[in-house]
């Protein structure tokens, strides 16, 4: 197994269980109510009604046993750990060819670099209730990923397949929340 991958299931198990051991225990402030409410019954949430969060969370609340308000703050975790796992990845990546550090060293940095995001103040506080924003990192880190590997493929057509797949992606998380841009 490559050492990315390690460091991505650290960094993911690391930062799930800090944050779900720290976060709210049911509805929390702000949106939280009303974007829980919104998952559970299929409805709309304030403009622009966030559907792509609404139908995630209502597939999640579906297979997650428990209340919805905790099943909801779980989902965020959920979305924030595995964006902080795959910002891992990126950031090894993107060190390769500028760091002259051993592939097991440089993995190990960025997964610092990773949990330093992760436990940032405003990554912590974003996921301490359900929020549409975890949903918006996860897509902005698989976006990343995505050219991250683009850029090393040759112009095929599997470099356009890829390419379609990002900009789908990119489309659907127009459809959670503008901070994608």
């Amino acid at each position: 197994m490559r050492a990315e991958h390690v460091m991505f299931a650290v960094v993911c198990i690391l930062t799930f269980v800090i944050y779900a051991a720290t976060s709210s225990p049911d509805l929390g402030l702000v949106d939280s109510g009303e974007l829980t409410t919104a998952a559970w019954s299929v409805g709309i949430a304030h403009p622009t009604g966030y559907p792509l969060y609404v139908l995630a969370g209502r597939v999640w609340l579906a297979l997650c046993p428990g209340s919805a308000a905790r099943g909801m703050v779980l989902f965020s975790v959920l979305l924030a750990s595995m964006a902080t796992g795959l910002m891992g990845i990126i950031a090894a990546r993107l060190l390769t060819p500028v760091v002259s550090l051993s592939p097991v060293m440089r993995t190990l940095v960025a997964g610092v670099l990773a949990m330093a995001f992760a436990l940032s103040r405003a990554a912590w506080t974003s996921i301490s209730f359900a929020e549409v924003y975890p949903l918006t990192w996860f897509i902005a880190a698989l976006l990343l990923w995505f050219c991250v590997r683009i850029e090393h493929l040759p112009r095929d057509r599997t470099w356009l397949v890829w390419s379609l797949l990002a900009c789908y992606l990119w489309g659907l998380g127009l459809g959670n929340h503008f901070t994608i841009i």
